[in-house]
């Protein structure tokens, strides 16, 4: 829900800005000037995963990042990281994503591979460390495939 109200936001605030530069008569900035104009100093590059949200989720220091990865034909593989306490041990679970054939993941020693499959969807991985038998945390890896 954050990522879509971030998404919309800077949707309305580019929006705005266009129209007010439209409205004050605005030009380019000069050849000798370096910085950027206000509107364009705002804009997310191509590429960007505004649909994903910025900020990932610890749990008593177990993390992925990224935490969110995008597939696509330019780019159907993602390399993440599982950081987890030291002595923990690192396992995932992508049941969810290779049964739909959204996407795999393998990897080992907090380094995995994303790899886009046959079908496009979304999905979540979930990676949980351990401490013996005890679950000590979790992080979860949201996939977004448009390879397929």
């Amino acid at each position: 829900m954050i990522g879509k109200r971030y998404f919309l936001q800077s949707l309305s605030t580019l929006a705005a800005a266009g129209i007010l530069a439209g409205c004050a008569g605005a030009s380019a900035p000069s050849a000798s000037s370096n910085a950027l104009p206000f509107s364009a100093a705002r804009i997310q590059p191509v590429g960007a995963g505004i649909f994903f949200d910025a900020k990932c989720k610890k749990d008593n220091g177990v993390s992925v990042n990224p935490c969110s990865v995008s597939l696509t034909v330019t780019a159907p593989i993602a390399y993440v990281t599982v950081k987890a306490p030291k002595g923990d041990t690192i396992t995932d679970n992508d049941k969810a994503c290779s049964d739909k054939d959204v996407a795999t993941v393998a990897g080992a020693d907090g380094t995995y591979v994303v790899t886009a499959g046959t079908k496009s969807g979304s999905c979540s991985v979930n990676f949980k460390a351990t401490s013996g038998k005890k679950t000590v945390g979790k992080a979860t890896l949201t996939i977004k495939n448009t390879a397929a």
